[in-house]
């Protein structure tokens, strides 16, 4: 098993991709209590509903793609008691690969979780605006401090979604897709920063290949974790970046590591 972790300082970033192009839209499956609500709105769609334990928002989809210059805005909720969500967690439960290929939103200060056993493409015009942690898989579910799981394994066990934090990404029997990157896109400034996450916050991606084909990743110092059962590879110019006034940390773990600017 191949692991490397890589400090890095206020002026270098780890040049380290992704493919094919995107259509469909994001569609709810029935398989929680509180199902997903998805609303068309003239740039794109707003989820709502989904079914709230503590902290966690959890939503499930039988296909899930973001089109370009479209926009997928996550609404977050808040329970009788006054508890706010902190993370959203959205499976998809069909057969076709989780597409992005534009925008994927939600509110500040929530981090967001995508669980896609059968891979996940992040085209070259895919943008995040998460508030907070943005974590995808390919595995076949989440696992909580509290015993409790989240993924394909837990469709029918809705009474028992957790109020824990996550601690691990599972990557059993069901699923565990590639994951491709092509994100190239641009920030106000003109750079090219590709998937980014806010200055300080997590980016993590966990899968059987991660392919990062001219991609961008970007974490200003912050951290973004790299997890591969079979290989990373890093091509025509990829770019994982985690440099800015302190510098943040790149943690890779993998059988194989290719890396061909």
């Amino acid at each position: 098993m191949f692991k490397f972790v890589a400090t890095i300082t206020t002026s270098s970033s780890l040049l380290l991709c992704l493919a094919p192009s995107l259509h469909a839209q994001l569609v709810p499956d029935t398989s929680l209590p509180s199902p997903s609500i998805v609303t068309d709105t003239p740039g794109g769609q707003r989820i709502t509903g989904g079914t709230q334990s503590g902290v966690n928002l959890f939503h499930s989809f039988r296909e899930f793609a973001i089109p370009n210059e479209t926009r997928a805005e996550f609404a977050g909720l808040e329970d009788v008691s006054g508890v706010a969500i902190e993370r959203i967690f959205s499976r998809v439960t069909g057969d076709h690969v989780a597409k992005l290929d534009g925008t994927l939103a939600t509110p500040e200060n929530v981090s967001f979780y995508l669980i896609a056993p059968n891979g996940a493409v992040f085209g070259e015009n895919a943008r995040l605006e998460v508030g907070r942690d943005f974590v995808v898989t390919t595995g076949d579910r989440v696992t909580f401090d509290d015993g409790l799981s989240f993924g394909l394994e837990t469709i029918g066990a809705a009474s028992l979604l957790s109020v824990g934090v996550p601690v691990g990404l599972g990557l059993g029997s069901v699923g565990t897709g590639d994951i491709v990157n092509r994100s190239r896109s641009i920030d106000s400034l003109g750079s090219v920063v590709g998937l980014q996450v806010k200055a300080g916050q997590t980016m993590e991606f966990v899968g059987r290949d991660l392919q990062f084909e001219g991609g961008f990743a970007t974490a200003i110092d912050g951290q973004i974790n790299l997890t591969a059962t079979d290989t990373i590879a890093v091509t025509n110019s990829g770019r994982v970046d985690v440099s800015g006034e302190t510098g943040g940390t790149i943690v890779i773990s993998a059988s194989a590591f290719a890396y061909d600017r």
